[in-house]
């Protein structure tokens, strides 16, 4: 044995060490753990009382060799084995992490922490059906915290099951009903589904507890320019100017909403403000560059607009690179298109027989060729309500394959289709359609992308309407190009591309402008802007509805409008957006060369 420290004296120095580690003085406290070491007194307490002050002193591997000599001494207490494990997730090896954390529980299964790092170190590596096991564990544990409910909605969120997600946050503010990040969640996913009004209420909230946090008012502010609220979204923006935060999120909605207030120059000069704090995500950056870029076409300074407009795309284009859009697949999906729908099939097929109180009118075009205004007019109709942008034809395309059942993918599998599969796919359609509104007769889908499933609409719905808004080529491209679309318009952020895919569009609209049977109204932009009753009538005729004066002033509507269109459809037809494109005519070579190939 060695001298300095006499067998009685080390339960004292023991204690001694604990507290001058809890006091914060880890150096102090190591040298007595080392010396009670060097009399030959090394047990599982003294050593694990060394790794916890090397742990916190940043020597991890140092630490990591302490703790297993403890393990040593004594295999089976947990607290080594939590504490090993924080080491080593320290350290960035995961998987080591795990296991000790696992084995930790197998001791003693309600160790609340050990529980809360092990599902977090779950969904960190993906495993979040056995993080999602843990979390609902600690709700059985009955610890009193909203922490197990808040981390199932993010994993409920990371599935894309936001309906789901937002009832765990709900349950978590059951237990801490004032706790800001809950509060501050909920709101944030109820801004992505639209549901602006719940949104509001929550990060006032929030604000209310903590009335500077910056997430909650920049996605406040988002909420009511989306509302159209702008008054109550400037007021918010002003209480980020007067005390000096530096919000993306802020900059993003005084973008959108500084035309309507005349503080466009303003919005302009905070919004680059932003740009140069430097803190950032790549995400925030490039939409803050498109919302520039749109403030200053507003502006007419259409050099600098374009500038930013360009290094918002470039950055897009850099985040997605790993899935590039494919210009020659989808030439070949047109196409496929083209031979599977031809006229001998499409006049073989069977077509869908059924009786329903709802018919459906279908407005279909590329984005920003007016769908959103068309559906705006109509919705102010009392007889039909605008449905927005559904996702159902889209549903029934993704089910036909296995639905038919004869091995082949969408479109080909439409060959062997039985009118009984029809009628059954069109029923719950229309079902779903008349859930949207229990008095109109006419509902009407804008799904601008529904131009692909004409041919299947025909079959489903022989006699609905379709409305195919058009507007010059250059126009929709270059509008479409001054959009952040957050999915499913990857060819958006290349001119090239952009030009490609729109030549596709018009080859297939020929297509079925060729060989449909079904009543189809194409309406160009350009005339509808110009000549707005006379189209509008015509637009209230074609659909089989009375005329009524209230389609007139359509822009008066409360209504909320989802698509990128939401601020426009809110003011009165204006001229202004025709021959847009004249501006950047110099930048515009990519564009033109993918309109004319296609490919």
């Amino acid at each position: 044995m060695g001298s300095g420290v006499e067998q009685q004296a080390v339960p004292s120095r023991k204690k001694e060490a604990w507290k001058l580690f809890s006091c914060g003085q880890t150096e102090k406290a190591k040298a007595v753990g080392d010396e009670i070491v060097a009399a030959g007194f090394a047990d599982a307490e003294v050593t694990y009382l060394i790794g916890c002050c090397q742990a916190r002193m940043g020597q991890l591997a140092s630490a990591v060799i302490s703790f297993n000599l403890s393990l040593e001494f004594q295999p089976e207490l947990p607290y080594t084995h939590v504490s090993l494990g924080a080491a080593y997730n320290a350290m960035g090896n995961r998987k080591r992490a795990i296991a000790c954390y696992e084995h930790a529980l197998t001791i003693q299964p309600d160790l609340p922490e050990a529980n809360y790092v092990l599902a977090d170190l779950y969904c960190a590596t993906g495993n979040t059906d056995r993080a999602e096991a843990i979390y609902k564990k600690l709700i059985g544990l009955k610890t009193g915290s909203g922490v197990p409910y808040f981390k199932l909605a993010h994993i409920e969120k990371s599935r894309n099951r936001p309906l789901q997600a937002i009832e765990h946050f709900e349950q978590a503010l059951k237990f801490e009903p004032e706790n800001t990040d809950y509060l501050t969640a909920l709101g944030d996913i109820c801004v992505n589904l639209e549901m602006y009004e719940r949104a509001i209420q929550v990060l006032e909230r929030a604000l209310q507890k903590d009335s500077l946090n910056e997430t909650a008012l920049g996605r406040l502010c988002i909420a009511c320019v989306r509302k159209g609220d702008y008054q109550q979204a400037v007021d918010n923006i002003d209480i980020a100017l007067a005390n000096g935060l530096i919000i993306a999120n802020v900059a993003i909605a005084f973008l959108s909403v500084c035309k309507h207030v005349q503080r466009c120059e303003q919005a302009i000069d905070y919004a680059q403000s932003c740009l140069k704090t430097g803190r950032l995500s790549d995400y925030a950056k490039n939409t803050i560059h498109g919302q520039l870029a749109l403030t200053l076409d507003h502006c007419e300074r259409y050099d600098e607009a374009w500038h930013h407009l360009s290094i918002s795309k470039k950055g897009r284009l850099a985040a997605n690179a790993a899935t590039p859009y494919d210009p020659a697949g989808h030439c070949a999906f047109v196409n496929a298109l083209i031979d599977v729908f031809n006229s001998a099939t499409l006049f073989q097929l069977p077509k869908a027989n059924v009786q329903h109180r709802v018919k459906p009118v279908f407005i279909v075009g590329m984005p920003r060729s007016g769908t959103s205004l068309v559906e705006h007019i109509l919705n102010a109709h009392p007889q039909l309500t605008g449905g927005g942008e559904l996702s159902y034809i889209g549903d029934i395309i993704n089910r036909l394959p296995s639905l038919i059942g004869n091995g082949e993918a969408w479109p080909g599998c439409i060959r062997s289709v039985k009118q009984p599969l029809l009628n059954r796919l069109a029923t719950e359609h229309l079902d779903k359609l008349a859930a949207i509104s229990a008095t109109s007769t006419f509902i009407s889908d804008k799904m601008p992308h529904n131009y692909y499933a004409l041919g299947l609409i025909q079959l489903l719905f022989p006699d609905a309407k379709i409305i195919h808004c058009r507007r010059n080529p250059l126009d929709t491209c270059i509008s479409i190009y001054f959009q952040n679309f957050l999915v499913g318009h990857d060819y958006s952020d290349s001119l090239f591309n952009l030009g490609t895919h729109y030549h596709q569009y018009q080859k297939l609209m020929q297509h079925w402008k060729s060989n449909l049977g079904i009543d189809m109204l194409e309406l160009d932009y350009e005339e509808l802007v110009n000549k707005p009753e006379d189209l509008i009538r015509k637009l209230v005729a074609f659909c089989g509805l009375p005329w009524d004066e209230q389609c007139l002033a359509f822009n008066k509507q409360k209504r909320r409008v989802s698509t990128a269109s939401f601020d426009q459809v809110r003011q009165p037809i204006y001229t202004r957006s025709i021959d847009r494109w004249r501006y950047y005519d110099v930048q515009l070579d990519e564009l033109k060369l993918g309109l004319e190939r296609g490919i």
